[in-house]
Formats: C-alpha cells, sequence, structure tokens
C-alpha cells in the first residue's frame, strides 16, 4: 500500500470518527436548545431592553433605559428612570427582578388556537395585569398579557403580542409582580448618585438629642456630636446608601 493510499484512508478514518463521536454531540446540543427555547414564554436571551410600560389596576409606570447606549440588560446591572407618572430615577433592582422575571419566563401548558380565540374567555379582553418590552433588537415591541385564573392549578392564562394564536399557562404571582405602586418602582436613595463610599459626614437635627453628627474613619464612623463614640454601623450605612 502506498504512502498516499495510506494517508487518504487515514483522513476518511478520522472524519467517519468525528461523524461518529461529534455529530451526535452536535445535534444533543441542538435538541436541548430548541427544548429550552420551547418551554420559554419568550426568548430573549440575546436581548436588550430600551423601554418597559408596565399597566394594572394601580397607576401605569413607564421605565426607560438610561445608560449610555441607551439599552440595559435583563439583570437590572443598568441605569433606570421612570418618565411617567412622575419623571425621577428608577430602582434598577426592582426592575431587574422584572425583567429577569420575563427573560427566564417559562410556561407550564400552552393552548393552540389555528383560528384565534376569544380574548373574553380568558379574561385577556381586561387583563390584571400587562408589561411591555420594547428591545433594543426588534422593531415591534412584545406585550404580555395576563388574564384570569386557571381552573387547574395556582395558574393564570397569558397572551403575547408575538405569537397570537396561543395562550400559555404561568404562575399566579406573576400579575402582582408586574402591578406595582409608582413608589415601588421609584429610587428610594436620598443620593441616587452618591456612592456610599464618597459620604464622609452625615449631620442631623432631631428633638432629641438636637444635632447629631457622624464621621468617616476608613470603613468605620464616629460620633463626633452629641457625644463622641463609635457608631453602629448598620444605622449609618442605612443613612449613606439610602
Amino acid at each position: 500500500m502506498s504512502a498516499r493510499v495510506s494517508l487518504v484512508l487515514m483522513i476518511l478514518f478520522i472524519g467517519l470518527a468525528y461523524l461518529a463521536f461529534f455529530e451526535p454531540l452536535r445535534t444533543q446540543q441542538k435538541e436541548e436548545e430548541r427544548a429550552d427555547r420551547e418551554s420559554h414564554v419568550v426568548w430573549l436571551k440575546e436581548a436588550k431592553l430600551e423601554e418597559i410600560h408596565v399597566r394594572g389596576e394601580k397607576p401605569p409606570v413607564d421605565l426607560l433605559c438610561a445608560s449610555k447606549d441607551k439599552t440595559c440588560p435583563f439583570d437590572g446591572s443598568g441605569e433606570w428612570t421612570i418618565s411617567a407618572p412622575e419623571k425621577g430615577n428608577a430602582d434598577a433592582s426592582a426592575v431587574g427582578t422584572l425583567a429577569s422575571s420575563i427573560l427566564n419566563l417559562t410556561h407550564n401548558g400552552k393552548l393552540d388556537f389555528d383560528q384565534g380565540y376569544d380574548p373574553k374567555e380568558f379574561g385577556l379582553d381586561l387583563p390584571r395585569a400587562e408589561v411591555t418590552l420594547k428591545l433594543a433588537s426588534q422593531k415591534e415591541p412584545i406585550t404580555l398579557k395576563f388574564g384570569k385564573a386557571s381552573p387547574v392549578g395556582p395558574e393564570v392564562y397569558l397572551s403575547v403580542s408575538s405569537d397570537p394564536k396561543q395562550i400559555y399557562q404561568v404562575p399566579n404571582y406573576l400579575p402582582g409582580m408586574v402591578d406595582q405602586e409608582p413608589f415601588h418602582w421609584r429610587n428610594k436613595r436620598l443620593f441616587p448618585k452618591a456612592e456610599a463610599p464618597a459620604v464622609s459626614e452625615i449631620r442631623w437635627t432631631s428633638k432629641r438629642p438636637g444635632e447629631v453628627l457622624a464621621k468617616r474613619e476608613g470603613e468605620n464612623w464616629r460620633l463626633e456630636k452629641p457625644l463622641k463614640v463609635e457608631a453602629d454601623r448598620k444605622s449609618t450605612r442605612l443613612n449613606s446608601s439610602h
């Protein structure tokens, strides 16, 4: 057998070994990804947010991403503002909790309607709550509407604007996460732009004991008025971070 024939046979053997070993793995990975996609109500793994609009029995709230590129991840790490009902800084943690819940939202069942359905039958004509997501990667926003309770299990019906022929069954605590008072979404820190380490002094006045002054010394705080002692770290941390 010539060296050329041996080389060709070796290449063929390696190719067949690759197909026999790696192709099943690739097929399995594709199947797992497909199953993961199908279990989610909406597939948003690569998406970024520009706006979130929440509606329900409480006053409607409009949330806007305020990061430099105007896009925010779903984990709440970006900067957010409230544009309505009153303008102000938003609580990124509260926004992130809602956004990540939608990102990871899986259904417990779904109903298919080739010819459409009557929204009133599922409480979707007057939804208990709804949330609209404006994504950086899509021209059309996605709206999720939460309807009435399902007769089986602790679930409610959910419709998605991007999938008009299906209704999903999802956990019944989700409408409550969406329908919150405007105060829930507001940044509650006294100095939203200030980082706690940048605060070196806190001074306030009350009827008793009068003027109180605390100063930072490294990682610790000391009371300077009305008497000089080491300050309670929990109390000063709350004052400097909220």
